[in-house]
């Protein structure tokens, strides 16, 4: 079946000009080493694909990870172990989403070890235990999340200066699922994979202090991570919108959350704010107002 020229249909040109859409775009398909292909993507989240180094693993502006144009987790398949059966969680590996401390130092030292990228979001991992006599047995399991990970991200405020049981309450309820919500698998806003002539200025855009103003609006001025309500007229400037991936051009409602800016400070990359006046007038004014 062969498909009609669509350009010469008058009822649709017709409605492409009422449209608007008098000049017609150019599209241009982008491929090479920078893309994933059908087969990786469809291994990515079935199971994961290894990675002959870390250098293979590109450290993103927001400090996670990624492997071509998808953010990833990256995790060590082979576990050597010795004597008997193996089960005790607290001895397998756990994964990392983000250049913590741990994978800088194994950056540094040039470790080598068979390191395995994935985007599955169910927190099941392929293990290989390597027994004795090089003997393996392959396990789906589940694995915990590296705290080192956690406190570069500073994910829901997890830091060491916390006590032992609020930083295991935090570890257990991570899941890669939510991280993946708050760090979307798929990079189509990553400038990185772009050129310089075709990546977009990491600039806001015109009309984000609109839409800024219009998110804080409909959730009456109320903080996404603490739920701090800041609707009074003296408290509104203390609420920012924060681009989750560190793309100021990316706009999508996903990409944007609405931070108080004790939360906005506690975001990676943003430690500087705590060291200013406005964030010293934020926690007076809102200790005055026992909010």
């Amino acid at each position: 079946m062969r498909l009609p020229d669509f350009l010469q249909s008058a009822e649709l040109n017709g409605l492409r000009n009422r449209m608007g859409a008098v000049r017609l775009g150019d599209l241009t398909l982008k491929s090479g080493s920078t893309r994933l292909t059908l087969a990786e993507l469809e291994s990515l989240v079935t199971g994961g694909i290894d990675v002959a180094s870390l250098d293979e693993v590109r450290v993103l502006s927001d400090g996670s990870l990624a492997y071509k144009d998808r953010r990833v987790l990256l995790y060590i398949r082979d576990v050597s172990v010795f004597g008997g059966r193996q089960t005790r969680q607290d001895r397998n590996p756990r994964y990392h989403v983000s250049n913590c401390s741990t994978l800088q130092e194994m950056r540094a030292s040039n470790r080598i070890e068979r390191y395995v990228v994935a985007a599955r979001d169910d927190g099941q991992f392929q293990v290989n235990f390597i027994r004795e006599r090089s003997s393996v047995e392959s396990s789906i399991i589940a694995l915990r999340i590296c705290q080192n990970c956690l406190s570069a991200l500073n994910w829901q405020g997890f830091g060491y200066h916390l006590p032992r049981p609020s930083r295991e309450t935090i570890v257990g309820a991570f899941t890669p699922r939510q991280f993946f919500d708050a760090y979307p698998r798929d990079l189509i806003y990553d400038a990185d994979l772009d050129d310089e002539g075709t990546a977009p200025l990491n600039g806001y855009t015109d009309d984000f202090p609109e839409i800024a103003s219009s998110i804080k609006r409909s959730l009456g001025h109320r903080c996404e991570q603490c739920s701090l309500e800041l609707s009074s007229y003296g408290l509104r400037r203390y609420l920012h919108v924060h681009h989750k991936n560190g793309q100021k051009y990316n706009n999508a409602r996903s990409n944007l959350i609405a931070l108080c800016l004790r939360c906005h400070a506690g975001q990676a990359g943003h430690a500087h704010m705590r060291n200013t006046d406005e964030y010293r007038h934020f926690l007076a004014a809102i200790g005055a107002s026992k909010i």
